[in-house]
């Protein structure tokens, strides 16, 4: 009953300094099994981190593009590609800060009181101040569109009913629309899909454009499933994501299926990310504790 009587603000406060106890203690053997598993699987990954095309701007992909037409796809995944939060706080990237990490980590392991904060963590990502990774996106997109060139994207965003927006999919589609990014002009008569195939309880969705991924699935898994669905083969598809592994994915998939597919590890959206010291974090945590939010513009976060 000890840590009960603390403070929600004490307990947190304490997480740095408490949680590799607390992570010995309850998840060592589940961790060391993951460890050993995820190191089983992903070694042969380890040697092939240079046959990923990246790029910081969108010069190489403008070249890339130049000759497609009405036969070719071009796949854009959203968050941290498209968009990203202004605040350094939701970026992943801010996991290598070593006490946010820990805070983290023992966040999304801890009890009812931790999960309440995830919730309103969580919360704030839907409620955030986002902007362009770069700003001609949108042009770059209508211009590839006005040529009948069929443009989607390709997210892990979640779908389903949330307290605060509604349901998520019809967010995301809105949020998009607001930065006059619309992809609902590519299979404007497809009705949306639902791919009950990869999982009943957290389905991927096609709807307006966006294909769905839904957290739990592989992108290039799903995007053949959707191109079959859909029936339609193109004849060269372009990959745009800031995460090499999707990126690999979708590459692998359609090398089965014999499309002639090029991936990009878009980067672009690192200069958003800043790091932050551990008062920064301390700021933000306190304020999610007393008020239910985050305060933006403490270390870390650009001006804009």
């Amino acid at each position: 009953m000890g840590v009960r009587q603390q403070s929600g603000e004490q307990v947190i406060f304490e997480c740095y300094d408490s949680g590799v106890c607390f992570m010995r203690k309850l998840l060592k053997p589940f961790i060391i099994n993951l460890f050993l598993c995820l190191m089983i699987i992903m070694m042969p990954s380890c040697f092939r981190s240079s046959d990923v095309h990246k790029m910081e701007n969108l010069e190489l992909l403008e070249k890339r593009v130049a000759n497609f037409d009405e036969d070719c796809l071009v796949v854009f995944d959203v968050d941290e590609t498209i968009i990203t939060p202004v605040d350094s706080i939701f970026h992943m990237n801010l996991l290598r800060n070593k006490f946010w990490r820990s805070f983290y980590y023992i966040m999304m392991t801890g009890d009812v009181f931790f999960r309440n904060v995830v919730e309103h963590y969580e919360n704030g990502l839907f409620t955030a101040k986002y902007a362009l990774v770069d700003p001609n996106i949108p042009d770059f997109i209508k211009a590839l569109q006005s040529k009948g060139v069929k443009v989607i994207a390709l997210t892990s965003c979640p779908t389903g009913e949330h307290k605060q927006i509604g349901k998520i999919e019809d967010w995301r589609v809105w949020h998009l629309l607001s930065f006059g990014i619309d992809f609902r002009k590519s299979f404007p008569e497809q009705a949306d899909l639902l791919f009950t195939d990869f999982s009943q309880t957290h389905a991927p969705l096609f709807k307006d454009g966006i294909l769905f991924a839904n957290r739990y699935t592989k992108k290039g898994p799903l995007l053949v499933a959707f191109l079959e669905k859909v029936g339609w083969r193109p004849r060269e598809i372009v990959f745009i994501d800031d995460s090499a592994g999707s990126v690999r994915s979708v590459e692998e998939s359609m090398k089965k299926i014999n499309i002639k597919c090029t991936g990009l590890q878009y980067l672009a959206a690192d200069r958003f990310s800043k790091d932050m010291d551990r008062v920064s974090i301390k700021l933000k945590v306190q304020s999610l504790i007393e008020k239910g939010r985050w305060v933006p513009g403490l270390g870390g976060s650009p001006s804009f």
